[in-house]
């Protein structure tokens, strides 16, 4: 029978087998969005999600929102937090960002993404309303 010691081990080695997997998914992934020119574009925002499983996508890129955008995002979560709550509204309000703004994935492979990781939206919509803030900084500036 064996160990509590040999069944951690066992758990390590495969935790450390998963991890190996999902930095050669991630690799693999920035080469080709390098490849295709998706992070070329000055106005992508690249969000990382390292623990995401091989078999999904551990990015996501997606274009900068303007101010109009991240305007709508505002208005809509607050316009919906009355009804709703200001929790539900920002989720709501930030997966029409996300979904509004993505470069990358695909949408089959995003939606399994959040399928898997519901709080995904939330934080891409908190990376690009960051992203467009920055952007209205430097606007401010020049």
């Amino acid at each position: 029978m064996p160990t509590y010691e040999d069944l951690m081990a066992k758990r390590g080695e495969s935790k450390a087998e998963q991890k190996a997997k999902r930095e050669e998914r991630d690799v693999a992934e920035l080469q080709k969005l390098l490849d295709d020119g998706i992070l070329a574009d000055e106005t992508a925002v690249l969000v990382r999600f390292p623990d995401a499983p091989p078999d999904l996508p551990g990015h996501y890129v997606g274009r900068c929102p303007s101010q109009a955008v991240a305007q709508k995002f505002r208005h809509t979560m607050w316009q919906d937090s009355s009804k709703a709550g200001i929790v539900e509204a920002k989720s709501k309000a930030g997966a029409q960002m996300a979904s509004q703004c993505r470069m990358y994935p695909d949408e089959t492979r995003y939606a399994a993404l959040v399928a898997a990781f519901p709080m995904v939206p939330d934080r891409i919509s908190q990376a690009l309303i960051k992203a467009a803030e920055a952007g209205a900084d430097q606007e401010g500036k020049d």
